[in-house]
């Protein structure tokens, strides 16, 4: 696993120079077969709104796609961000961070970007049927678990955690296929002030 931390503030970075830089660890990483999933770490970006911002520009590069974009609840968008990694396969992008429109189960204290990058274990996409779809939750555990404790683990204690996490309630923005939360007002505002 490979961890990389954007340094700087947003205020001291454009979008576009953070978005690179987001870029190019992400293509070293597919590259490297020995690297399984990507943590980009970014402490400086504790506003939502320069969140979107930098959405807006991974999403200029051409691997990097809007698979989902849904409102939820009036006043939010979940977006479902997968980036190309070739051979036909996508993988499905988690973002977590220090923002009350995420839900319980992807707020931490640091913004982070988390990627499968190696597309081995790929399955067929349930949102994009004719693509391969990468997924962090299919990274090689053998060194650390028996196959019955993975099951285990992922089958039961892993849901039944989440269950709690989130009081009991279904949540979408807490499913595997979102990325971000993002204020739905903010979002169209954002997308169309780039797009001119």
């Amino acid at each position: 696993m490979r961890t990389h931390v954007l340094t700087g503030l947003p205020a001291d970075s454009t979008p576009s120079a953070m978005a690179s830089e987001i870029l190019e660890v992400t293509r070293q990483s597919v590259s490297d077969i020995n690297v399984e999933s990507l943590s980009v770490l970014i402490p400086g970006l504790t506003r939502i709104e320069d969140l979107t911002r930098l959405i807006i520009e991974l999403l200029r590069d051409g691997q990097w796609s809007l698979e989902l974009e849904r409102r939820w609840r009036r006043t939010l968008t979940i977006l479902g961000i997968r980036v190309d990694l070739g051979d036909n396969v996508h993988a499905e992008v988690l973002g977590m961070g220090p923002f009350f429109e995420f839900p319980p189960t992807r707020q931490c204290p640091i913004a982070t970007i988390e990627i499968r990058t190696n597309i081995k274990r790929s399955k067929w996409s349930h949102l994009n049927p004719s693509r391969l779809a990468a997924h962090l939750a299919d990274i090689p555990t053998d060194h650390f678990l028996t196959p019955p404790s993975h099951r285990r683990m992922f089958e039961k204690w892993t849901p039944a955690l989440k269950r709690r996490i989130l009081g009991g309630q279904k949540d979408l923005r807490a499913r595997a296929k979102t990325t971000f939360s993002i204020p739905t007002a903010m979002w169209e505002s954002i997308k169309t002030e780039q797009n001119r």
